[in-house]
This record gives structure tokens, C-alpha cells and sequence, in this order.
């Protein structure tokens, strides 16, 4: 783990989705996971986090980065709103 993108629904971007699509307009559209599955994955994951992210009372700096279309997106809307 190095750092989090925020993106938007359209967009594409290389590593690991933390986010994934399970029901739509009301509709199961992908199989849900087992319980046991949920915990194996988060424990996988949880490994994988440096020792000094798993300190629940230590503040530790996490670099969390907006993408360009996203961030250009909002300057829009920033921009709409100043009319």
C-alpha cells in the first residue's frame, strides 16, 4: 500500500478497485461473497498494511490523491457556482 486515487466511475486506472458494484437500480448484479471469504480477504489485506497503519491512536500521514479528470470536474462545478 503506497497510496489511494480517487477517481470517477468512468475511469481507469491501474492497482486494485476498493469499491465494487454488488447491486444496481435495486438488483443483485454480482454474487455476494461468504462471510468466510469477506474475513480471508480482509485479513489478507490487513497483513499487507504497514505496522504503522494498524495503530488505531497513531496519527500517521496516508497519501490519498484526486485524478485529474475528477479534480477538473470539480473546478467545473466551482466554477458554475461563482456565476
Amino acid at each position: 500500500f503506497e497510496k489511494d486515487i480517487i477517481i470517477r466511475e468512468n475511469e481507469k486506472m491501474e492497482g486494485s478497485y476498493l469499491l465494487k458494484q454488488f447491486i444496481k437500480e435495486g438488483r443483485l448484479i454480482e454474487k455476494l461473497p461468504k462471510l468466510e471469504e469477506i474475513r480471508e480477504y480482509y485479513r489478507k489485506q490487513f497483513e499487507k498494511l504497514p505496522d504503522e497503519l494498524k495503530i488505531i491512536d497513531k496519527k500517521v500521514g496516508y497519501p490519498v490523491i484526486i485524478s485529474d479528470e475528477l479534480e477538473k470536474l470539480l473546478h467545473e462545478i466551482k466554477g458554475r457556482q461563482g456565476r
